[in-house]
């Protein structure tokens, strides 16, 4: 077939019959004088900023299928999935890494606000009862940098399955503190990361782990990791920070039924 194409469009040609173009409940078009019907620019109403403080256990409504609502994967597959004990909880699923990805890379998905800077962010996270030693779970905070074509970044309180834990800068090469604790396998650890100003401070199951100063990444997004195996995470909270403690205050948490 063959078409004539309007200049300052956008096209699109299905194999579906009755196949029709997507639309926003709460867009206006307008109609430039002399285009065909259908045709125009589009009004969006202004974007809200991204709910804080903020609690998700993955049950959302009007989800699709089972994508988790809001968060959005950098390497890796996370989807919603039931749990054993019949609870929704986001699972890792990509069980090898790409052949792009670098050899630190590992699967994360983020959510929130890139202009975040002083912020709380916990989940409930485990791994399967038989993950191998280097299997880890992690918890991140200002992860993103404006995407601006450099390393994503951000700091990272990573657990192991052995109970290895590990307060990271983004790259996964330096290391503010280090230690052990308990291991994840078959049960949940709550994983805590708080960052104030240049503090970073990490807690396992509500005990400070270890604490840090870097300068490095001051805003950002949160987010959730782990390696390339079976992974699951449930109830992710992202709230204010005590800014003179450190700890997290105690503040309404919005929940997304």
């Amino acid at each position: 077939f063959h078409a004539n194409l309007s200049a300052s469009s956008i096209h699109t040609f299905s194999t579906k019959r009755g196949a029709t173009r997507g639309s926003h409940p709460d867009a206006t078009v307008s109609v430039p004088e002399g285009a065909n019907s259908g045709c125009g620019v589009a009004t969006l109403p202004l974007a809200a900023p991204f709910p804080f403080p903020y609690l998700t256990h993955f049950n959302e409504t009007g989800r699709f299928r089972d994508y988790p609502k809001y968060l959005s994967d950098i390497n890796g597959v996370f989807r919603v999935v039931v749990g054993s004990g019949g609870e929704a909880v986001l699972r890792q699923q990509m069980l090898d890494r790409s052949s792009v990805d670098p050899p630190n890379g590992y699967a994360r998905s983020v959510i929130g606000s890139k202009e975040w800077t002083n912020f709380s962010v916990a989940v409930d996270a485990t791994l399967p009862a038989d993950a191998n030693d280097t299997a880890f779970v992690c918890v991140i905070v200002r992860i993103g940098h404006g995407y601006l074509f450099g390393p994503a970044g951000g700091y990272v309180l990573k657990l192991a399955a052995t109970g290895a834990w590990s307060l990271l800068v983004g790259d996964h090469t330096t290391v503010l503190a280090t230690g052990s604790t308990g291991s994840p396998r078959g049960v949940w650890r709550e994983l805590r990361l708080t960052v104030v100003g240049n503090s970073v401070s990490g807690s396992i199951d509500g005990v400070v782990a270890g604490r840090g100063n870097d300068t490095t990444w001051a805003d950002g997004l949160a987010g959730v990791g782990s390696g390339f195996h079976n992974a699951s995470f449930r109830a992710l909270r992202i709230e204010a920070p005590d800014l003179v403690s450190g700890r997290v205050a105690e503040i309404p948490v919005q929940v997304v039924p």
